[in-house]
């Protein structure tokens, strides 16, 4: 009997612990129901602070155009991100409960949905908590971007060019050539090839970052070094010595930020030799190239170069090829025997192709072509070393323009190579 006693008063005492662990279950419920528009509300208060942080977090770092967000502030974004869409969720779900007019039937998603809302409220205060780690450290110096890109035309379809290309990419790779000289007269596609090797996709796998810097204008040598350092310290992100004139202190930082890089400098259209050690750019051990591109080749080999390149001229058959597609249109044997002879008094040069090619698109009729045939075999020579061609077509192509963009071409004409013109200004013009 005793025994019977004893289980029994066991056997109560926990049904006793089970009535009593559900009644609590259920008057948590019911705070968490009853509290519901309370939790509610707290949670957007403190939702709130936290987007407020994230904002004045943007603001700082919108002002400072120059720097990025390290990647613990990247992280901490994200997961304010994260929260942001919890909230709503939770508050279309708020939304949805208010529309229910009896509530006793409601209790357990209530006050399920009310419980979510006080971990979602802590989870903020957390969250905001480690914002304030925030508030100075936080932005870093921009990396460098390994390539900018530069739309370059294809040279595939032109295998003269395209071999010079494959024969620079094999020296980039060959460990005894540091500096690669590539020359030949105006118009016979140098750029393009520069333009390529910078696009290049396998070069990108090669170097941590590429430099192309266009040395058009007709300079000195000392603002040839000016114009090499101020682009590779924009490239390299050395904001402040954006406006600096101190040759020496900026060929010390550029040489500096290079040292630890694997770099690709690509020097177009050079017109005087000049001393790259000056501009901060050395032998660091690491593999670094530089390809020259000139119209001269001594001013190829005064810079120092271990392998020399030639660029000549395009075949018949690729002259005749990149004219029918700068063209847009296949020609007629009728337009194709005067549509050699342009390419003839272009001298098969890809640059004069392009733009008499682009102007013959809008003669639509064989006394149209013959005529421009005509217009571009009666010009005077200009006299001007390794232009002549050159300065025969651009008339041409200027003649052939409307009164319109003939202004806009003047104008154009005012700004030297690659110098950025402002749109704005050319339409007024």
């Amino acid at each position: 009997m005793e025994v019977l006693a004893a289980a029994a008063s066991a056997g109560a005492v926990e049904t006793y612990k089970d009535v009593r662990n559900a009644v609590d279950s259920l008057d948590e419920l019911r705070d968490y129901e009853k509290n519901l528009d309370k939790n509610y509300e707290k949670l957007k208060d403190e939702a709130k602070k936290l987007y407020a942080r994230r904002s004045d977090l943007l603001v700082k770092i919108n002002r400072d155009r120059t720097k990025q967000t390290t990647e613990e502030c990247n992280v901490w974004m994200g997961k304010v991100k994260k929260l942001e869409k919890d909230v709503l969720a939770l508050e279309s779900e708020y939304e949805e409960e208010k529309r229910y007019q009896f509530k006793l039937l409601r209790l357990l998603p209530r006050s399920n949905l009310s419980k979510c809302m006080v971990e979602k409220r802590i989870d903020i205060q957390s969250c905001w908590s480690e914002g304030s780690n925030f508030v100075t450290d936080f932005l870093v110096e921009r990396s460098a971007k390994p390539i900018k890109k530069l739309k370059a035309p294809k040279i595939k379809d032109m295998p003269s060019l395209y071999v010079i290309f494959e024969d620079i990419l094999q020296c980039l790779k060959d460990s005894c050539v540091t500096r690669i000289g590539l020359w030949g007269r105006v118009g016979v596609g140098k750029t393009t090839i520069m333009q390529n090797l910078n696009d290049s996709e396998e070069i990108s796998k090669l170097f941590d970052i590429v430099f192309y810097v266009n040395l058009a204008d007709e300079g000195n040598e000392e603002k040839l070094q000016e114009r090499v350092q101020h682009q590779i310290a924009q490239k390299l992100q050395l904001n402040s010595l954006q406006d600096r004139t101190d040759t020496k202190t900026i060929a010390s930082r550029v040489s500096e930020k290079l040292e630890s890089m694997r770099f690709l400098l690509l020097l177009d259209d050079v017109w005087g030799p000049f001393d790259l050690d000056d501009c901060g750019i050395s032998e660091n051990g690491r593999d670094s190239k530089i390809v020259i591109a000139s119209r001269h080749r001594g001013h190829c080999r005064e810079m120092g170069v271990d392998h020399l390149i030639r660029v000549s001229r395009l075949s018949n058959d690729e002259a005749w090829n990149l004219f029918q597609e700068r063209l847009g249109r296949t020609l007629n044997s009728e337009f194709k025997a005067l549509g050699l002879q342009v390419i003839e008094e272009c001298d098969n040069l890809p640059l004069l192709i392009d733009k008499v090619a682009r102007a013959f698109r809008r003669k639509d009729n064989i006394l149209l072509w013959e005529a421009g045939l005509n217009k571009l075999r009666i010009w005077p020579c200009t006299k001007c070393d390794g232009m002549d061609d050159v300065f025969d077509l651009l008339r041409f192509c200027y003649e052939e323009l409307d009164e319109d963009e003939k202004f806009c071409f003047l104008y154009g004409a005012l700004y030297t190579e690659a110098y950025e013109i402002c749109i704005k200004y050319l339409l007024e013009c």
